[in-house]
């Protein structure tokens, strides 16, 4: 594994905040100090050792400023309990692969430096950098996934690696100055990772649309293709130091999409400045009726190419504040509940509500009033207030409507009843649950529903549609969900329809 363009692993062996000290020494410790930084608890290097079936790990560094020592730097270590060296030399902790140096309590291993160092990489299997390509290259020694149930022979490991990048790192890939490429090298063949070949395609494209001020502000969406670009808005809370309450904003870039059965339509790609994406959320089942999509929420230093404010830089640190240790999601943490004063957590909640509402505005399809249809078509479907024709009563009611906790699951049931109209028709049950103040936090899948009624049933995730014959009038129900965690209140969605024919 190499990188290119790097400052390199500078510093000392015992210098505190050095790239060397971070990387090599350290443990569960970053240095990354800037706001736009990735990770900041040090438990991505982890992985490293957690891949080499024995714990060792080689690093070999052409460093933009040697300090005289020149180029380039080796040094390896191995994660061990403990270990010893002889009868008398016991030691603790991690062991070390590198120059014997002796020190006033003994000796220890330091980092090779200039010839020596390059000749021993060589042999170790590391290729030769001239001093003016800096970076560093990293040896996994026995690499392995610990995850996979076979082992992966170097070809399909470099699939299964570029897949991985294109995955996550696009964001970074799709700007015009190419903060970051990447490629593998398997089997003699070098495959330069392109996410536009990926199933994160239409995510790229409309990031790159956006990137080149071709996405338009609220614009309608109509036809497969179309985008536009909405600013969201999220309130930092005050900070334990003093720092004031800051309005900021985010943006979110909505692409249609020609069908929902494209790669990851109904999508949401959340990332902020490193330009790595922290989490897909699936919003496909927001609500009945919604379009197919893609969309890219980009925040904090994230919203580029624009010069960041200084909302956008308090936003993207509250946003990493927010990240776990895996950088996967972004929740009430610890570290946000010591900086920031009450609400951050209502930060986090609003933010994705006013994704969730801003989604629907733009993809529910709106409904428009065409021509008076004949009048005896009117009185077969009398929908609306009571009164003259064309303002009836309602086409359809319902009642019995009851939801509880039951087993590890939701429990619910009712009736709806067609009350005007001819013909077949049907019904669909939505599951979703919302909080204290009644806003939808998330989709319930439902796991079975039955009725008493000759009816067809069909269950696709929070959904279940029912198409029900013409001489059926009403439909009692009853389901479950699948199971869940109780965090709020359960709402239950009914729409019925008549269906064309």
């Amino acid at each position: 594994m190499d990188d290119f363009g790097t400052d390199g692993l500078t510093g000392g062996e015992d210098e505190d905040g050095t790239h060397f000290r971070a990387l090599c020494k350290d443990t569960l410790f970053s240095n990354k100090r800037e706001e736009g930084a990735g990770g900041s608890y040090g438990l991505g290097k982890s992985v490293l050792w957690i891949f080499s079936s024995f714990s060792t790990v080689l690093f070999r560094s052409t460093l933009l400023e040697t300090q005289g020592l020149g180029n380039p730097r080796l040094i390896g270590r191995t994660e061990l309990g403990s270990h010893a060296l002889g009868p008398k030399r016991a030691f603790q902790g991690p062991g070390w692969f590198g120059e014997e140096t002796k020190q006033r309590r003994g000796t220890r291993a330091e980092s090779v430096w200039g010839p020596a160092a390059a000749e021993i990489s060589g042999a170790l299997g590391f290729q030769a950098r001239n001093d003016h390509d800096t970076g560093t290259s990293i040896c996994v020694v026995g690499f392995k996934d610990p995850t996979a149930d076979a082992d992966l022979g170097p070809v399909e490991l470099a699939r299964a690696t570029r897949a991985a990048l294109a995955e996550y790192f696009w964001p970074s890939m799709a700007l015009p100055t190419r903060a970051l490429t990447a490629r593998t090298e398997a089997a003699g063949q070098e495959v330069e990772v392109r996410p536009h070949d990926a199933d994160v395609a239409p995510f790229v494209t409309a990031w790159e649309s956006y990137l080149r001020g071709e996405v338009p502000a609220k614009a309608p969406l109509t036809k497969p293709g179309d985008m536009t670009v909405v600013e969201v808005p999220i309130t930092i809370p005050r900070t334990h130091g003093g720092e004031p309450e800051v309005k900021g904003r985010v943006a979110l870039v909505v692409r249609l999409a020609a069908k929902s059965s494209e790669p990851r339509a109904g999508q949401v790609a959340f990332f902020r400045g490193p330009g790595m994406v922290v989490s897909y959320r699936d919003r496909s089942r927001l609500a009945l009726g919604m379009r197919p999509f893609h969309a890219v929420l980009a925040c904090g230093r994230g919203r580029w190419p624009r010069k960041p404010t200084e909302s956008d830089l308090a936003v993207e640190s509250f946003l990493r504040m927010s990240e776990p240790p895996a950088h996967d999601r972004w929740e009430p943490t610890p570290r946000l509940k010591a900086h920031y004063r009450r609400g951050y957590a209502k930060a986090l909640t609003e933010l994705s509500r006013r994704v969730d509402e801003a989604l629907k505005e733009l993809l529910i399809a709106t409904h428009v009033m065409g021509e008076r249809g004949p009048e005896r078509l009117q009185r077969r479907f009398p929908i609306g207030k009571a009164g003259s024709p064309g303002k009836g009563r309602s086409a359809f009611g319902m009642s019995g409507l009851d939801a509880r906790p039951q087993d590890g699951a939701w429990s619910f049931s009712g009736a709806i009843e067609r009350k005007a109209g001819e013909g077949p028709w049907s019904v669909q049950v939505r599951l979703a649950e919302v909080d204290e103040a009644g806003r939808r936090t998330e989709e319930v899948a439902i796991e079975a529903l039955s009725v008493t009624v000759d009816a067809e049933v069909v269950v696709e995730g929070s959904v279940a549609s029912v198409t029900v014959p013409a001489d059926v009038r009403v439909v009692p129900f009853r389901g479950t969900s699948a199971p869940c965690s109780f965090t709020g209140a359960l709402e239950l969605e009914l729409a019925g329809r008549m269906v064309a024919g």
